[in-house]
């Protein structure tokens, strides 16, 4: 499920006390899922690196604006992480993601 459903899910269990009895999963590592991830309310998160998917959009852009489009890849794949730990999350996501500050500080 997406980050919002994974965040859903997280709080009607809350709700109902039955977190504990489900390992809730989210697909989408938006900040506020990698939060709860981070404070054991959600089990894991697939982190797909936004970075990443630009790269391949923007080189995609790129090859259509110079003529090339035949070139350009029907599909294109980018690295997934399982998040399941504040240590992953500190390993695969992007300091910036997470703190709005420094992000906008440049």
């Amino acid at each position: 499920m997406n980050s919002v459903m994974a965040l859903g899910t997280m709080s009607a269990l809350e709700a109902e006390g039955r977190l504990d009895d489900v390992v809730v999963t989210g697909m989408g590592g938006q900040p506020d899922e990698l939060e709860m991830v981070a404070r054991g309310r959600i089990g894991v998160a697939v982190f797909r690196d936004p970075r990443s998917m630009g790269a391949n959009s923007a080189d995609a852009l790129i090859m259509d604006v110079r003529g090339r489009s035949a070139e350009i890849p029907r599909v294109l794949y980018t690295d997934l992480r399982t998040l399941d730990s504040t240590d992953k999350i500190r390993e695969f996501v992007p300091k910036e993601m997470l703190d709005i500050d420094a992000a906008l500080a440049d």
